[in-house]
């Protein structure tokens, strides 16, 4: 028996004979419906395995995300890598602004920089607007989305009503709900409060999403030896079990509902029990993650680039080169975190942003392989120049160099007496004007006007119930 299949077998065992706690009265009694032994004093549902596997057979193992612009839908799950921003940081940081809480210029910022980059695909909340009003400001955050940006639309940290307010803003954005079960529009993020845990906010999410079938990612966050076993073989039991448990809910909710296998694990700093991202424990946990995810025939989320660092420094590259490196091996369909993550997921970086799309602009051009056809093989280009000429001014070299030796805008490369006479001007400096300048050039994409009022009356009159409220 294989090492996946021994994780799998043990899984299921967990979800038999300990169960899982759900904080829903609603997803207990689904779960008894169908089944599972429930116990209603503390609200532990333990599943059949037969139950479990029939439910995630019915999820898809691809789909995809409609943006307001066709051009802009995602496939995920079909071979390629979507990526996504860092998503959730309550606080920012930037050269000139220092580290502070987020505001809600910072989240339309970063929308309208996730909106320009060519790499980004799905439009996140890359930061906490702590300026406004906690109960609504999902509200502010879905409008600036859906205006500032016509990519796909990602959802994270929702409750019952902020879940039903983003599905009835994409149903208007799309032309009406019942659009919205054959063209998914939202990707939703929960997350399972490890150890085998789902809270009443998640379960209320998934239920709502099943519902009309739009996508969920579903995602674990084991910590070694504080939120799960010490090992990374029962951290990743554990966290198998906790994943096959939400996918069950959701399938059984609303079969085919399209589900990711998200997977974020981590090795614990013993000393403080604090989480440590982007060393080697968690990178293989990835990789090995992506293994049972292609078990159960399901896309995969992975982790993203992820540091445990406070600042962009030398401990933040590595950490998310090791990331980067591991997550372009093990086959992940949504790179979530993908651009702009500091200090544990802490806070959201404009420079970082724009070093991380460097590092996924590299990786890009590596995954790319080699080209080699006639006029790659130059052969006209080395029969012109000859024996000791030089490809300088060649028609070959003129004609391709932007394709084959592209400039980066953020790697310094000139002598150093040049790099002085500039100013002598940092990486997070070039870093700070690149993001600078991207801003700068955003243009915003049209929107019916019409279709923008409708929205704006939406939200004033949600707003206004939940004030009330």
């Amino acid at each position: 028996m294989d090492q996946i299949e021994r994780i799998h077998l043990a899984s299921l065992r967990i979800l038999e004979e300990v169960g899982v706690e759900l904080l829903d009265e609603r997803a207990l009694k689904l779960m008894s419906a169908v089944g599972a032994e429930v116990d209603w004093s503390d609200k532990r549902a333990r599943m059949p395995r037969e139950l479990v596997m029939s439910a995630v057979a019915k999820a898809p193992s691809w789909f995809t995300v409609h943006g307001r612009n066709p051009r802009r839908h995602v496939e995920i799950g079909g071979g390629a890598m979507a990526l996504a921003p860092v998503g959730g940081p309550s606080m920012v940081s930037s050269l000139d602004g220092g580290r502070r809480p987020g505001t809600f210029a910072d989240q339309v910022n970063f929308i309208k920089l996730t909106h320009g980059s060519r790499l980004l695909d799905i439009t996140y909340r890359c930061v906490e607007a702590h300026d406004l009003p906690a109960a609504s400001r999902h509200l502010d955050f879905l409008l600036a989305a859906m205006l500032y940006s016509d990519k796909p639309l990602g959802a994270m940290s929702l409750d019952a009503v902020a879940a039903v307010d983003a599905l009835k803003m994409a149903g208007m954005l799309l032309g009406g709900m019942d659009r919205l079960r054959d063209a998914p529009a939202v990707l939703a993020g929960v997350n399972v409060d490890s150890p085998l845990r789902f809270s009443k906010e998640t379960l209320e999410t998934i239920l709502a999403f099943a519902s009309l079938r739009q996508p969920l990612k579903i995602t674990p966050f084991v910590s070694t030896g504080v939120m799960s076993p010490v090992t990374p073989a029962g951290a990743l039991t554990q966290q198998n079990a906790e994943l096959l448990a939400g996918v069950a809910i959701a399938e059984l909710a609303g079969p085919g509902t399209p589900v990711l296998y998200g997977s974020f694990g981590t090795r614990a700093d013993m000393r403080t029990a604090t989480p440590v991202f982007g060393g080697p424990g968690g990178v293989m946990m990835e990789v090995a993650a992506g293994q049972l995810a292609r078990r159960y025939h399901l896309p995969h989320r992975g982790m993203g680039l992820v540091t445990s660092s406070p600042c962009v420094d030398s401990q933040a590259a590595m950490d998310k080169m090791n990331c980067l490196w591991g997550l372009s091996l093990s086959n992940v369909d949504l790179l979530l975190h993908a651009a702009g993550w500091l200090e544990g997921g802490l806070t959201a970086s404009y420079e970082q942003f724009a070093l991380d799309l460097e590092m996924l602009e590299y990786m890009e051009r590596f995954q790319g392989g080699l080209k080699v056809d006639d006029n790659a093989l130059a052969f006209d280009a080395i029969a012109q120049v000859g024996p000791g000429g030089n490809y300088l001014m060649a028609d070959h070299t003129l004609a391709c160099h932007r394709e084959f030796a592209g400039i980066s805008p953020l790697l310094e490369t000139r002598p150093w007496d040049v790099w002085q006479s500039a100013g002598a001007p940092s990486m997070l400096q070039r870093a700070h004007d690149l993001w600078t300048d991207k801003l700068n050039q955003y243009l915003q994409p049209p929107l019916d006007p019409g279709l923008e009022e409708a929205l704006r009356e939406f939200v004033t009159r949600r707003k206004r119930e939940i004030e009330a409220n």
